[in-house]
C-alpha cells in the first residue's frame, strides 16, 4: 500500500511540472530537490520511463547525465553513478550522436568504472575514446588510464605502450606540464620492469624531464621532488648502483618535503631511504623505518616498508625479528591476520593489494624457514618452508596466465624463478624427489613451453584463423620496429594491434577449448613419464642456481638417470658463480702462449671437479650421453671444454655425448609436436651484404655445400640469400641451414643478404624443422632471462617450431666451423644421432687440428641445443625410379640372353 502511494505522489508531482508547461528536463531539475533520497531512484527512473515511451531522449540523456553525476560527486555511490552513465551511452548510440557530449559522457563512464576497479569495462570505454578522436586531450588521458590500468594488471609492458602514446598528444598540444607528469609516471614503470634497458630508459626519460625544465617550462613543487626522487631510486638499482649519489638526492628530496609538509612522499622517501641502508646493514635503516612508521600511511607503503625492514635483519642473521617483519607485511598486503606458519586462502591472495610484494614475501618468509633448518636440522621448518613455497607458486602462476604479451609474462617469470631452487632443495629434504622434480622444471623455460604447447594446439584450427594469429605476429612485428625509429608513427597502431590480436585469441579460447588451455596451464611434465622414457645410458643434470648472495649458500644439481634420482649441494655458490664467469670469458679467446693454455686447463680442471662433485662422477661413470639443463650464467658454459682429466689432458667431450635443452617439460612437448616438410634442406649462404659493417663471407657457399650434397633441398647463396625466401621456404624444411652474419643484443638477428631475420619475424613463422644450423656468431649468445634461459636465436627458432638447435656461442674461427659441419653431416649420413655425430666431428678436429688450433675457442662454441635425433637423408625417389627403370630393361635384356644360349 505505502508503495503504491509513493507512485501516486510521484506521478502527481510529474503531471503538475507539465501542466505548468515545464519539460522533462525541466521537471527533473524543479523536482527533484523535494524527492527524499529514498525514492530518489524511483522517481527518476519514471521519469526517464517517460522520456522514453514518449520518444524524447534528449531528455533522457539530460536526466540520466546528471543524475550520474550525482550519485558520483555527491552520493558516492559508482555503481549508481555507472549504471547511470550507460544509460545515457546507450541513447546517444540509439540517436547515433557523436559529439563532445558524447564523449564527455563516455569519458565519465570509463573514469566511473576506473574508480569502482571493473577493469575490463574501464578498458573498453577508454578505447572507445581514443577510437573517436574527438577530444585529444581526453583522448591523450585515456592512454594513461589504460597504462594504469595494465600496470594494476601485472602487464607492465603494455603500460609502457600506452605511455608513450599519451606522451606524444601532450608533447604535440604543447601541454608540457601534464607532460612532465605523465613522463613521470612512466619513469615509475620502467622502474617496475626493472631491466638493465629499461632503467636506462627511464634515466633517457629523466634527462629528457631536465632538458624540457631547462627549456622554461615550470612545475609544481611536489613533481620537483618526485624528479629527484626518480634519480635516487635510480642509483639505488643493482645495474646502476651509486650509493653516495642516491643517498644524496634521498636527503635533499626529505629536505624539500618537511618544508612542504607533504607526508605522503616523506614516508616514501624515508622508506626508500630505509631500503637504501638496509642494503649496507646499516642501523640508519631501522632509523627511517621509525621515522616512517610515525605517519600514517597505506596498506601498501606498510607492506613495502616491512618488506624492507625484513631485508635489514637477514642482512644482519636475525632471522626471528625477519620472520616476524615478513609476516607482518603480508598481513598488511592481504588485509586479513592468519598463523605465523599459515598462508591466507587463494581468494584472500587474489585480492591483495601487491602482487609483486606478496610474490616476495612469500619467497622471503620460505627462504628463512630454510635457513632455521639448515641451522637447527629440524624438519618442522621444511613443512612450513613448503607451505609458503606452495603459495608463491600459486601466485607465480596466477600473474603468469593472466597476462598475454611474453615480455610481462617474462616480466613475472624473473621473479617468480626465485621460488624453485629452494623449492626443490625443500622438497628433496623432505624425501619429495617428484616435487623436486617438479620444482627444477618450474624455473626454466615455462614460458617457451608454454607457447609450444599453443602453437602444438593452433595448428589444429583451421588454415584460416592460423594465418590470422600469424598475420597479426606480422604486423605487430612491423609496427613496433617503425615506432623504434620514429615513435610518432608507431605506438598508437601497435596497441591497436595488440588488443586486436587479444581479443581475437579471446574468441578463439571460447571456440576452442584446447587452445584456452594452452593458454591458461602451465605443463610441468612428472618425473615418472621422463624416467620411463630414458635409456640406460641417458643422464639429466638440472643445475639450479642460488639467486643469494650470502657467502654460505650452495648451488645444486638434480641428477636424473634411470638408476638413480639424487639432489647434489654444489658449495660455495657465490665463489662458483664468479668461477663461471672467469671461464665463459677464457674459454671463447684463442691461446696466445703456453701460459694461456696452462690457465686454462687449471681453470677448466677446478671448474669440472666443482661442477662434477666425485659423488656426482660416480653415478655417471657408465654413462654416454650428458643433458644439461643450465641456470643463469651457466647457460655460457660449453661442457665440452670443461677438462675432465688433466694429464693426460681429456675435454668432457671426448668421453660423453652432450646436448643441452632448456627444460625437460619442453623436450618432451617438442617431440610429441608431428613435423611435415616438404624437402629434406633448407641452405643460405650470403656472401655479400647491404647492411653496413658486415663483412663478406667468401667461404659460406662452400661451408653449406656439405649439407647440399648429402641433404636433397633447397640451396640459396650471394644476392639470391635473400629474406625474402627464407621466409617462403623456411617453414617447409626439415634442416635449415643458415651460414651468414648474427648479433646477439637486446633483440638479436641473423643477417639474410639484403635484411635481417629477427626473434619477431621468426614468431610469425611455423616451422617445421627437426635441425636447425646457425653457423653465425653468437646465436646461441643473449640477454639472460631469469626462469628462462637466453633470450638467443636459438630460442627463436624453438619457439617457432624447431626440434633441435646447433647453435654458435661467441665469434668462432671459420674454418674451424667448417671442418667440424663437414665431418659433422658425414657422421648424420652414417646414421648417427645429432649429439653423437657433433661429439665425433669435435673430436676429429681435435685429433686433426695443429696445435696452435686446439684451443676450445675453435671447435667448442658449437651447441647442440634440444632432442638428439638420427636425420639420415630420405630416400631420393627420382633416383630410385631411375634404378628402376635401369634394372628392369637389364632384367629382360638378361632372361631372353639366357634363352639364347
Amino acid at each position: 500500500m505505502r508503495f503504491v502511494k509513493t507512485r501516486i505522489w510521484l506521478l502527481s508531482v510529474l503531471i503538475c511540472s507539465m501542466l505548468n508547461g515545464q519539460s522533462l528536463f525541466e521537471s527533473y531539475k524543479a523536482g527533484i530537490a523535494d524527492v527524499p533520497l529514498e525514492q530518489r531512484q524511483t522517481w527518476v527512473d519514471s521519469l526517464l520511463t517517460l522520456a522514453v515511451t514518449s520518444s524524447d531522449l534528449q531528455q533522457a540523456i539530460q536526466i540520466a547525465h546528471q543524475e550520474s553525476r550525482y550519485y558520483n560527486n555527491k552520493a558516492r555511490d559508482l555503481s549508481a553513478a555507472i549504471t547511470y552513465s550507460q544509460r545515457e551511452l546507450a541513447w546517444y548510440d540509439e540517436l547515433q550522436r557523436y559529439d563532445k557530449d558524447y564523449n564527455q559522457a563516455l569519458y565519465n563512464t570509463a573514469r566511473f568504472c576506473y574508480w569502482d576497479k571493473r577493469w575490463l569495462a574501464a578498458q573498453a570505454h577508454f578505447q572507445k575514446v581514443i577510437d573517436k578522436k574527438i577530444d585529444s586531450l581526453k583522448v591523450a588521458r585515456a592512454y594513461f588510464y589504460l597504462g594504469n590500468i595494465s600496470e594494476k594488471q601485472g602487464d607492465p609492458y603494455a603500460a609502457v605502450d600506452a605511455y608513450l602514446q599519451g606522451r606524444l598528444i601532450y608533447k604535440a598540444k604543447g601541454k608540457m606540464r601534464s607532460w612532465v607528469s605523465r613522463s613521470l609516471d612512466l619513469a615509475q614503470i620502467y622502474e617496475e620492469i626493472n631491466s638493465p634497458e629499461s632503467l636506462k630508459k627511464k634515466f633517457e626519460v629523466l634527462q629528457e624531464i631536465d632538458r624540457v625544465l631547462d627549456n622554461g617550462t615550470r612545475i609544481s613543487a611536489r613533481n620537483a621532488v618526485i624528479l629527484k626522487l626518480h634519480y635516487a631510486s635510480y642509483y639505488n638499482n643493482a645495474n646502476y648502483f651509486d650509493y653516495n649519489s642516491s643517498k644524496s638526492y634521498y636527503l635533499k628530496s626529505i629536505d624539500d618535503l618537511l618544508t612542504m609538509k607533504d607526508t605522503s612522499l616523506l614516508v616514501r622517501s624515508y622508506v626508500n631511504l630505509a631500503n637504501l641502508y638496509a642494503q649496507k646493514g646499516s642501523d640508519s635503516a631501522l632509523y627511517y623505518i621509525d621515522r616512517a612508521k610515525d605517519y600514517p600511511s597505506s596498506a601498501s607503503t606498510i607492506t613495502r616498508l616491512l618488506n624492507i625492514e625484513c631485508d635489514f635483519y637477514l642482512e644482519n642473521d636475525r632471522l626471528n625479528d625477519a620472520l616476524a617483519s615478513i609476516h607482518q607485511s603480508l598481513e598488511e598486503n592481504t588485509q586479513h591476520t592468519f598463523a605465523i606458519d599459515q598462508v591466507p586462502s587463494a581468494e584472500i591472495m587474489d585480492g591483495a593489494i601487491d602482487a609483486k610484494l606478496l610474490l616476495w614475501g612469500l619467497t622471503k618468509k620460505a627462504d628463512i624457514y630454510t635457513q632455521q633448518y639448515r641451522i637447527n636440522k629440524q624438519k618442522n621448518y621444511l613443512d612450513q618452508a613448503m607451505v609458503q613455497l606452495k603459495a608463491a607458486d600459486y601466485i607465480a602462476d596466477q600473474l603468469f596466465v593472466s597476462n598475454r604479451d611474453d615480455a610481462s609474462k617474462l616480466f613475472w617469470r624473473k621473479y617468480a624463478s626465485k621460488i624453485y631452487g629452494n623449492g626443490a632443495f625443500v622438497a628433496w629434504e623432505l624425501n619429495q624427489p617428484d616435487l623436486a622434480f617438479y620444482f627444477a622444471e618450474k624455473k626454466q623455460a615455462v614460458l617457451l613451453t608454454q607457447n609450444t604447447s599453443f602453437n602444438k594446439q593452433l595448428e589444429q584450427l583451421p588454415d584460416s584463423l592460423v594465418k590470422t594469429y600469424y598475420h597479426y605476429n606480422k604486423q605487430i612485428n612491423k609496427t613496433q620496429l617503425a615506432a623504434l625509429s620514429d615513435p610518432s608513427l608507431g605506438y598508437s597502431k601497435l596497441l591497436d594491434l595488440k588488443a586486436e590480436r587479444t581479443a581475437f585469441l579471446e574468441q578463439l579460447s571460447s571456440n576452442y577449448p584446447g587452445l584456452k588451455g594452452a593458454i591458461a596451464q602451465i605443463q610441468i611434465e612428472p618425473l615418472q613419464t621422463v624416467l620411463a622414457q630414458m635409456d640406460e645410458q641417458t643422464a639429466i643434470l638440472h643445475y639450479l642456481w642460488n639467486d643469494s648472495e650470502r657467502a654460505n649458500q650452495s648451488h645444486q644439481v638434480l641428477l636424473i638417470s634411470k638408476a638413480n634420482t639424487i639432489l647434489i649441494s654444489l658449495p660455495q655458490a657465490k665463489d662458483l658463480s664468479r668461477q663461471v664467469s672467469s671461464f665463459s670469458e677464457l674459454v671463447m679467446k684463442p691461446f696466445q702462449s703456453k701460459s694461456d693454455a696452462a690457465n686454462f686447463r687449471m681453470l677448466s680442471a677446478s671448474l669440472y671437479s666443482r661442477l662434477f662433485p666425485k659423488e656426482l662422477q660416480n653415478y655417471l661413470k657408465d654413462i654416454t650421453n650428458l643433458v644439461i639443463v643450465a641456470d643463469q650464467n651457466l647457460n655460457a658454459v660449453p661442457f665440452e671444454a670443461l677438462v675432465s682429466q688433466v694429464s693426460p689432458l681429456t675435454y668432457l667431450i671426448e668421453q660423453k655425448d652432450i646436448s643441452y635443452a632448456q627444460s625437460l617439460s619442453y623436450l618432451n612437448k617438442s617431440k610429441d609436436i608431428k613435423r611435415n616438410t616438404s624437402y629434406d634442406l633448407l641452405a643460405m649462404a650470403p656472401v655479400r651484404f647491404q647492411q653496413t659493417g658486415l663483412v663478406d663471407l667468401p667461404a659460406t657457399p662452400e661451408e653449406i655445400a656439405s649439407a647440399s650434397l648429402l641433404f636433397d633441398g633447397l640451396s640459396f647463396s650471394d644476392d639470391q640469400a635473400s629474406r625474402s625466401h627464407f621466409l617462403q621456404y623456411a617453414s617447409d624444411a626439415r634442416i635449415i641451414h643458415l651460414a651468414t652474419h648474427a648479433a646477439a643484443n637486446e633483440n638479436p638477428w641473423i643477417s639474410m643478404q639484403d635484411s635481417i631475420i629477427n626473434l619477431a619475424d621468426l614468431n610469425s613463422l611455423n616451422l617445421q624443422a627437426d635441425l636447425v644450423v646457425l653457423s653465425a656468431c653468437n646465436t646461441a649468445a643473449g640477454q639472460a632471462l631469469k626462469g628462462e634461459g637466453v633470450a638467443s636465436l636459438a630460442r627463436g627458432f624453438f619457439q617457432s617450431g624447431a626440434r633441435t638447435v646447433i647453435s654458435s656461442r661467441w665469434s668462432s674461427n671459420d674454418k674451424a666451423t667448417q671442418k667440424i659441419l663437414s665431418s659433422f653431416y658425414s657422421y648424420l649420413e652414417d646414421g648417427d644421432p645429432l649429439a653423437t655425430a657433433l661429439r665425433k666431428a669435435k673430436v676429429d678436429y681435435l685429433q686433426s687440428a695443429d696445435l696452435s688450433e686446439k684451443a676450445p675457442y675453435y671447435w667448442s662454441s658449437l651447441m647442440l641445443i634440444g632432442d638428439s635425433v638420427q636425420i639420415q637423408p630420405r630416400q631420393n625417389w627420382n633416383y630410385a625410379w631411375f634404378s628402376i627403370l635401369l634394372v628392369v630393361p637389364l632384367y629382360f635384356f638378361r632372361k631372353k640372353f639366357k634363352k639364347v644360349g
